[in-house]
């Protein structure tokens, strides 16, 4: 039975990615309001969790060349109230 190295198995189950592109609605949103737990009652902490989910994600892709964040701005109101 041959060992295949850590490295070498990780390798072959996740492609090369040269770009990532992050909607940071969809990071920030779970991030302040984290579901099943209590919400960051600082900002620090709040922004600790953003930075920690986005280390997590460059962590696993590792993109080569590029991470381009896109944030929208407020939702109006009409989408609020939806």
């Amino acid at each position: 039975m041959v060992k295949l190295d850590i490295a070498t198995k990780i390798k072959s189950n996740n492609p090369e990615i040269d770009i990532l592109y992050l909607d940071m609605n969809g990071i920030i949103h779970p991030c302040t309001r984290p579901p099943g737990r209590p919400e960051p009652t600082i900002d620090t902490e709040m922004f600790n969790n953003i930075f920690e989910y986005i280390d997590k994600v460059i962590n696993i892709t590792k993109p080569q060349r590029l991470i381009y964040m896109a944030i929208d701005g407020v939702a109006p109101r009409a989408k609020m109230n939806q």
